[in-house]
Formats: C-alpha cells, structure tokens, sequence
C-alpha cells in the first residue's frame, strides 16, 4: 500500500503500475507516540503522519512511501522514519516554482521515480493506462469548476477526514445560500431551496487536485518530454501556500456557485494565516476562520462556530427570499396582545443553566437561573421545573422549548438546539435593536458577535481552548483570593497601584496573583489587574472582527463592573448592559422557539 499525502504526487503515475494508494488523513486520540519520536512543535500534520507510519508499523508489515518535500516538517518527517521499516521509500524533490527550470528539475525527479517504481514493481511503465488516469482527473477537476450548482468551500490547510465530514453534515439538510456576490445580494437557483443540502467542497491543499489536460500528441511523445508535460501540468496546478507564485489560488474564489468558505488552518503551520486575511479583505463571500490539530479534542467548540455559521447563511437565506427581517417581527410583536401560546428557551452554560419564558408579544413571563452541575440535562430540568411551577397551569402549555449553549445537544426536553451565537444575536437584538456588536462573557468563552441592520450575524469569534478571558478564570481567581465573585465585581474599582498579569494562560495568572498576594500587594490592585487582563482579551478579539457600536455586553461576567468599566475604557465607547445580562441567551432561544 503506498502511502502519500500531497497534491504534486504523481498519483497518475503510481496508478499506471497499479499502485494501491493510501492517502492518511485521520484525527488522532494524542500525539504522545509521534512526540517520542519527533519535536512536539512540528505541525500536527507532519505528527499525523508519523502516527499514521506507527500504527502501520505495529501491524508488522513493511511499508511504502512517497513524500514531497514541500516544507521543512516533512522533511523531518522522511528523516526521522527508519528505512528499514520500508520496502519502498522515495521523497520527491519539488520545486517551489513552475517556472521552466523547476519544470525541468521536476521531470527530471519523476523520471527517477518512474524507473525506481518499474524496478520495485518489476513492470514496465503503461502508458496508456497512465495518460487514461490523467485525463480522466483533469477532466473531473474541469467539470467541477464548470459546474454552477451552489456550494461552500473548505479552503486553507487540509482537513483530518473527521472534521471534513463534520463540516459536510452541517451544511446537508441547509438549504441553499444566497450569492452576496450577485446583484442587490440575492440568490441564484430562482431562491429554491435544494432538498438534498447545499455542497461542500474540499479546496484545501490536500483536497484538489486540478491538473490540466495531456498534450494532444501524448501517445507518440519521448519518455522525456512526456515527463516534462506531466510535470508542468503537476506544477501549474492551483497552487499550495508554499509556492513562490500564489496568484493562481484567486481562481477558486471565482468558482461558478460559490457561497461561501469555510477557511481552515492547523495549528503550528503558518503558511495559511496570510491568505484568510487577504480572502477578508477582498472577497464578499461569508468566511468563518477555524483552526483544528488533527485530534478530536476540539470536537465540541468546532461543532459550535460552524453550526453558528451555518445558521446565520441560513437567516441570509430566508431573507433573500422575502422573509419579514428579525426587527419588523420584534417591533410588531411588542405591540400586539398577550395570547395563549407561550415558548421556553434553555441556555445551558458551563457555570449556570438560565431557563426564560416568554408569551407571543416576546414579553418575559418566568425565568430561572441554576448551578450547572456534572450533568447538563438534570440541570435543566431543575431550572425547568422551577419555571413552570412559577407559571402554574400555563407552565404545562408550553408551545416550544429551543435549547442552546454549551450543553444543548444534552437537553432531552428540548425540541431542537440553536447555537449560542445566534441565540445571543437574536436575544440581543430583541432586546436592543440599535445593538451592532455583542460582547458575551460566559463560563466558558467568550464570544464577540457582529449584527447587521436586521439582526443577523454578520461575523463572530470565539476564543480559544484556553479558559484565560472568561467567567471561569474570574471564579478561580475569585477563590484564590477567597473572595466572593459577586464582591469581585466591584473590588477593584478602586484601586492605586497599576499591575499586570497575564492574559494568556490561567494557570500562570494564578501563579502570579498568589505571588502579589505573598508580597502583601493590596487586593483592589489585584482585581484591577484581572479586570484589565480580561478586557484586554476581549477588546483585541473585537478588533479582530472589525467590530463596531453600538455595543452590548451579555453574560454572566457582564455583571462585573470592574471589567465592563475597563472594556468601555479601551473601546472608548459605552456598553449596554440589560437589567439581566445573563438572560440573553436563553431569551434568544426562547424567540427562536417562538418562530
């Protein structure tokens, strides 16, 4: 089974002597074996492969292998990986340029393998079978640029085949999206909605392979020119990040029926970062930017930016097709009578599970707020519970309950689940609808949502693994200064002395307030320095998403005056805080429950 991974491999060549191919490309538990082996700051991609080459090897069969050395972690790779674990082993010497000379320099080096692959095969090369694989790829690649059906690209660095798929099934029961790049915005296809889900295409660099067609007199050509044609062709594929030219890569945004980009980067590679900015600022298509390592680990957080993303391509949609925006059916709403029908929403956050009811008017009927414990199920449930005895005999009435949060897909009760992005947007902007930009501190992250005019999420980020920025970080710190959260909201509003401490890592904050605590450093001065480190964090991701006022600050940590006081400072600009911040998530559930 011969093994390769990049797009440059002659796979049209290994497929003439009828190679087995095997293209790893699996998510893994850890990477604590490859890292026996190899730096842990390599990319999780060469550390992949390395994983990959170890589960082989524990089968105990020799292995195959061909590489390219297209950066400097492959090569590592080749070099770390025992010949003797091989029966056949090449790493291909690719050029970084499609340039004539690289052409020929690439020729030459398929040349080599080509007698390499005949003497281990013990065949002779076919060249018919050869120039048939050949056109056959190109003629797939020509066809599916041709093609005008809508569709969303994954671009950026590869994908581990599981989150590939993930994003496949989010967008398959969506229906289609409108084309932003059209006139007035509106969609193609006449709006329909395509019952079979729209298309997700793998344009990352592992995912497209888009050579051109054979010369017309490929049959009667040398060995040698042929190999040159094969390598131009090879070569002026679009390009991978890691060309010299990678003016090439515009032609994927101009695909017939793109919609939108899904834009993918793994962690440790730095090769992808400059195209997202550049797709940013250029193109009008919806972009969502995630990063992944080639494990499972964040499965859950992955699941949650792409469902918020799909869901707001969603709400584009509808509104491209006549549908009323979000604030002419919240303004409307207000005004017309309280009616029978009442709706639930549950947010289910890592510290506290908020239920809210709400009749048809949108007016608040109950709410209740819980400890999340060990199960968010149970939590809600309690929270629930609390509500309809509020209620009485309407609780058992309830139309529809919508679930979101971090722990919606546990809510049996619930009728369906909405990510916390939209909730929040939509609970936001029933609440204010001059709102542009949300600021949502939870337990555990935090999020920064951009709305247009009607309501829908234009942009948002969330941040990263670390819980630094977020209400958890001020529970720990709260605890080791055994304080009470509540008095730690306004415990640093008064200090004198000007501290800092890191924003980057919870664990070292920690280490530095028991450190000014040790040097008798006064409290208020602490708080003012985990005030400021949160705000900081929070202010440099609405900076990132170009975020604008009016503001509004949501969640639980928008109780805390200390922080929102240094956000507002460092945004210049006030924050809306409603009467019950932490409510506006399940709020915006309880609206999507109503419809």
């Amino acid at each position: 089974m011969m093994t390769y991974f990049c797009k440059y491999t002659p796979v049209e060549m290994l497929a003439a002597f009828h190679a087995e191919l095997r293209e790893p490309n699996a998510a893994v538990m850890d990477f604590a074996k490859a890292e026996e082996i190899i730096h842990s700051s390599v990319c999780s991609h060469a550390k992949m492969l390395v994983m990959s080459y170890l589960q082989e090897k524990e089968k105990g069969e020799k292995q195959e292998m061909i590489l390219t050395n297209c950066c400097d972690s492959i090569r590592r790779v080749y070099d770390i990986l025992p010949g003797d674990d091989f029966s056949f082993r090449k790493m291909l010497d690719l050029p970084h340029s499609n340039a004539d000379y690289a052409v020929q320099m690439y020729a030459r080096s398929l040349s080599d393998l080509r007698r390499s692959l005949s003497e281990y095969y013990g065949s002779e090369f076919d060249r018919d079978a050869f120039l048939a694989y050949w056109r056959k790829n190109a003629s797939a690649f020509s066809e599916f640029m041709d093609s005008d059906d809508p569709c969303i690209a994954v671009m950026g660095a590869r994908t581990s085949d599981e989150l590939f798929q993930k994003i496949r099934g989010t967008f398959q029961t969506m229906p289609s999206v409108p084309d932003s790049r059209s006139a007035g915005g509106r969609q193609g296809n006449d709006g329909k909605t395509d019952p079979s889900g729209i298309d997700v295409i793998n344009f990352t660099c592992g995912g497209l392979r888009s050579l051109s067609q054979p010369p017309e007199d490929a049959e009667t050509m040398e060995d040698d020119a042929l190999m040159r044609a094969y390598a131009k062709a090879l070569l002026m594929q679009i390009p991978c990040m890691r060309m010299e030219d990678i003016s090439g890569r515009t032609r994927l945004l101009r695909k017939k029926g793109l919609r939108a980009i899904v834009y993918h980067s793994v962690r440790f590679c730095d090769y992808y970062s400059a195209e997202y900015a550049q797709i940013c600022r250029h193109s009008d298509l919806p972009v969502l930017k995630i990063e992944s390592d080639y494990t499972l680990q964040s499965e859950g957080q992955l699941s949650t930016r792409l469902q918020a993303f799909a869901e707001s391509l969603q709400a584009k949609a509808k509104e491209s097709t006549g549908a009323a925006p979000i604030a002419e059916r919240s303004a409307s709403s207000r005004r017309a009578d309280v009616t029978g029908k009442i709706y639930m929403g549950i947010d289910s956050g890592s510290t506290t599970t908020n239920v809210v009811v709400i009749d048809e008017t949108g007016r608040l009927l109950s709410w209740s707020t819980v400890r999340t414990g060990a199960k968010a199920g149970l939590s809600a449930r309690k929270a629930c519970d609390e509500v309809r005895a509020k209620l009485g005999d309407a609780g058992r009435s309830i139309e529809k309950i919508v679930a979101t949060g971090y722990g919606r897909s546990n809510i049996s009760i619930a009728d369906e689940s909405v990510t916390e992005i939209s909730c929040h947007a939509r609970g936001a902007h029933f609440a204010d609808p001059k709102a542009r930009c949300i600021i949502d501190i939870g337990g555990q992250d935090s999020k920064v949502i951009c709305l247009d005019d009607d309501g829908n999420v234009a942009n948002f980020v969330m941040n990263d693994k670390c819980a630094a920025g977020t209400g958890r970080f001020l529970e720990m710190m709260a605890h080791t200064l055994e304080m009470d959260l509540d008095a730690m909201g306004s415990a640093g509003l008064n200090w004198k002395r000007e501290i800092t401490i890191t924003s980057t890592c919870t664990v070292f904050a920690e280490s530095e307030v028991v450190s000014y605590v040790a040097e008798n450093v006064d409290t208020a001065d602490i708080v003012h320095a985990l005030d400021v480190s949160v705000a900081s964090k929070t202010v440099s991701m609405v900076h990132r998403v170009h975020g604008t006022g009016p503001y509004m600050m949501t969640g639980g940590v928008a109780k805390n005056t200390g922080v929102a006081r240094e956000i507002e400072r460092r945004l210049e600009a006030s924050l809306a805080i409603m009467p019950h911040p932490d409510l506006i998530g399940a709020l915006g559930a309880a609206l999507f429950a109503r419809g």
